[in-house]
């Protein structure tokens, strides 16, 4: 959520935004949008779970000593590990301060993106012939959702080319009158449960470009429609088939369903407060708008 790699309806939001609207969204504007929103659902987080519905007294507290054997079994970092990470770290500063570097150099997100990636492939490696990534590691990443991300942007053109993105405006523009605020809560509550039984990429892949016409339709920034998608469509607290963490947590047998549907229903609503106050408050500002 707080960054645009860390979730795929953020990179959504970007992609849309770029090809869509013709407005660039950089990593560092995204962070001053969303970071703060990811703080205080952690911190409300923290206290629902371990102060409220599952108290943690000190006695069950587990000892951090498990962290340290874990921590020393795995040795010192090798030469790969360390340039591995460097890479990471230079990839990162970039896309944080990309907005410092002169337009005239034109070093986009992208670019920045793939240079990490063929710094990794050019660095070379004491483990194996070849640099520290080689084209054999390239069969394990997730090509079924990059293709499906892929085709969300095809799906945001088509809605635009088609006039589809205004139809949808015009169907929904008689939800104008009501405020702002009250637009906003509704979406973003609408959007929230529906990503409990659906993939959060197919949400906004989905919502993202009709959320464009809809900000037409009631005469509002489209910027304000879709940034609801992409952090509403991120929450899914709920059910074990919500999101992958969620199923992995539910695997290990110390949760009953009941348990999760409680406590990720209450961590909804206060996902639901937390994001329409800041998309209506804090996203004009962050974005400028």
């Amino acid at each position: 959520m707080a960054t645009l790699i860390g979730s795929v309806p953020n990179a959504v939001f970007a992609a849309v935004a770029a090809s869509s609207l013709d407005r660039k969204i950089s990593f560092a504007q995204w962070m001053i949008f969303a970071v703060p929103v990811t703080i205080i659902l952690l911190v409300i987080l923290y206290f629902m779970l371990t102060k409220w519905l599952f108290k943690v007294d000190d006695a069950e507290k587990i000892s951090s000593d498990f962290a340290k054997k874990a921590l020393h079994d795995l040795g010192p970092m090798s030469r790969e590990e360390k340039l591995t990470g460097s890479v990471f770290l230079l990839v990162s500063l970039l896309w944080i301060f990309g907005g410092l570097i002169p337009d005239s150099i034109h070093v986009s997100d992208t670019v920045i993106a793939i240079l990490g990636a063929v710094l990794l492939f050019l660095i070379p490696s004491t483990k194996h012939k070849g640099g520290l990534l080689v084209w054999d590691d390239m069969s394990q990443l997730p090509w079924g959702i990059l293709l499906l991300f892929g085709g969300g942007l095809s799906l945001a053109a088509a809605f635009e080319d088609s006039g589809l993105t205004k139809w949808f405006g015009g169907m929904l523009s008689i939800v104008k009158p009501l405020p702002l605020i009250l637009i906003v809560i509704v979406i973003t509550t609408g959007i929230l449960f529906l990503t409990e039984v659906m993939s959060n990429t197919a949400v906004s892949n989905m919502l993202m470009p009709i959320s464009i016409g809809f900000a037409a339709a009631i005469s509002k920034d489209p910027f304000i429609i879709m940034g609801i998608v992409a952090l509403s469509s991120t929450c899914a607290f709920m059910l074990p088939i919500s999101t992958p963490p969620n199923a992995a947590v539910f695997s290990s047998d110390e949760l009953e369903m009941k348990d999760m549907v409680k406590a990720g229903f209450i961590l909804n609503i206060f996902a639901i407060i937390v994001i329409s106050l800041f998309a209506y408050f804090w996203l004009p500002i962050a974005f400028g708008i």
